[in-house]
């Protein structure tokens, strides 16, 4: 049982003097007094997954053992992104220069706009952006502003380029390899559209990691049953019952 405040209805609506009231109630609150045994989990108890993790203690060896595996993979492959971040900014960082946008350039810029539009205002964004575009150089936001002016169409759209790309960066980390997302994934396959290399951490964060398909199978051969076989003296004898059947 808990205590509520809740604002008491009076029929005063048009009394100008009426002041407003509220009352202390007492509320029931249903709850399961026995979780474990009617199959409730905590859903906050592993984290975004929904489900608690199982001790070591818990586990089978084969467990264990892909336990062992599943660790091993996220240190390798948070290493191998912060790698591939290095590698990937400098890389965008020579692609904004460009003086024309390439083809497809539009569509990406209206589905980040329609879909990540919120990551462009993010208070992180300017500072990727300043990064990307102005050489790690702080502006004010109406210095960004004046940059698109007295420039080409082409050159205008490459800006507005490097601020979608400045928001996805200010995004991704090490927890982008782990599920395929939509906004990260089409950044990077616009980024490999234009000639930039995925690493194969990156490629895992696309979806564009085809893992090795399995080994088909053998199908165990049909051998055909053996006819048995007699021997010349059990066929001399056969046929000679054959010729005189019995009275």
């Amino acid at each position: 049982m808990t205590r509520e405040w809740r604002w008491i209805e009076t029929d005063a609506d048009d009394d100008e003097d009426a002041t407003d009231e509220q009352e202390q109630v007492t509320v029931a609150t249903y709850v399961c007094t026995d979780a474990k045994a009617h199959g409730h989990v905590d859903r906050w108890a592993g984290g975004y997954g929904g489900s608690a993790k199982k001790k070591a203690a818990d586990m089978s060896e084969a467990e264990r053992e892909a336990a062992r595996a599943e660790r091993r993979d996220v240190i390798e492959s948070n290493k191998a992104w912060k790698s591939a971040e290095t590698v990937r900014a400098a890389f965008v960082v020579k692609f904004l220069t460009r003086k024309t946008a390439p083809k497809g350039s539009a569509a990406f810029v209206v589905a980040t706009i329609a879909e990540e539009g919120h990551w462009l205002s993010d208070h992180r964004t300017p500072t990727k952006a300043d990064e990307l575009l102005n050489g790690g150089k702080a502006r004010m936001r109406a210095d960004r502003a004046k940059a698109a002016e007295n420039v080409t169409e082409g050159r205008a759209l490459m800006l507005a380029v490097g601020q979608c790309c400045a928001a996805y960066e200010a995004q991704m980390g090490t927890h982008t390899w782990r599920n395929v997302t939509p906004g990260p994934a089409r950044y990077l396959a616009f980024l490999a559209a234009n000639g930039y290399e995925l690493a194969d951490v990156e490629k895992r964060a696309a979806g564009l990691d085809k893992p090795a398909p399995k080994p088909r199978a053998k199908k165990a051969r049909k051998t055909a049953t053996p006819e048995p076989q007699t021997s010349p003296a059990e066929g001399d004898a056969a046929a000679i019952d054959d010729a005189h059947p019995a009275a």
